[in-house]
């Protein structure tokens, strides 16, 4: 996260600008959806009332949309059904008035602005674990990402990023979750990169499953760091 303003005085009160950069990535680089059901879906966050701004269609529909918490999340029940929801593309700016006066601001980027009347309102852990929080809204198969929770002890935003870089490359990533996150063995036509399958990773190295999986990758972004890596025998995570 990249803090660009922090309480600077304004007529309305201060204001602050958070870049939630390492939000979700998304393919499209659009990040609000995430960010604005992870604090709407926070139940300790006191929140007075949501607003939705559209662009107008050629018909003049849209507009603005008030909800509660509540309202919201009956009209729309999960992130992903507000996406599908048509409206998405037309949404301007997202509001989310606080119980305490805050007015946090946003759209579909991964900015957002906080005006407050008191200038002591630090919003930066806030940001923080909305931020973190935003990776509950993945498309990968959740047991995917409590097997690794669960086995590596991962958190879920490395559990996540984990499987985003073995899915860059769908024939690792296709092994993986066929067999490969169990140890399996006996491939036909196992994944080869570099003269190096999964197996051969997890005997050599002693990795773990998603270990060799992810060195697959390396190996096939960055073959001769890579191989450099796997000859001396340490390979960092």
């Amino acid at each position: 996260m990249i803090i660009q303003k922090k309480n600077e005085k304004k007529r309305t009160g201060y204001l602050s600008v958070f870049d939630l950069n390492q939000s979700l990535p998304r393919p499209d680089g659009q990040a609000g959806a995430e960010i604005l059901f992870a604090i709407i879906e926070k139940e300790s966050i006191p929140i007075s009332r949501i607003t939705l701004e559209y662009e107008k269609d050629i018909h003049g529909g849209y507009g603005k949309e008030h909800f509660s918490r509540q309202g919201f999340l009956q009209k729309y029940a999960s992130c992903d059904w507000f996406r599908q929801s048509g409206r998405l593309q037309a949404l301007e700016i997202w509001e989310i008035e606080l119980s305490e006066g805050s007015l946090l601001i946003g759209n579909m980027g991964s900015v957002v602005k906080v005006l407050s009347e008191n200038e002591a309102m630090d919003f930066t852990r806030f940001f923080t674990n909305i931020e973190e929080d935003t990776f509950r809204y993945h498309s990968f198969p959740q047991q995917l990402a409590d097997d690794l929770i669960q086995k590596e002890g991962m958190n879920l935003r490395r559990a996540v990023e984990s499987l985003q870089k073995l899915s860059e490359y769908p024939d690792i990533y296709q092994e993986y979750i066929a067999g490969g996150k169990d140890g399996a063995a006996g491939h036909s036509n196992p994944v080869t990169v570099e003269g190096y399958t999964a197996e051969r990773i997890m005997q050599e190295v002693k990795l773990h499953p998603i270990g060799a999986y992810l060195m697959l990758v390396k190996l096939r972004k960055d073959p001769e760091k890579a191989k450099k890596t796997l000859a001396r025998g340490i390979v960092r995570k």
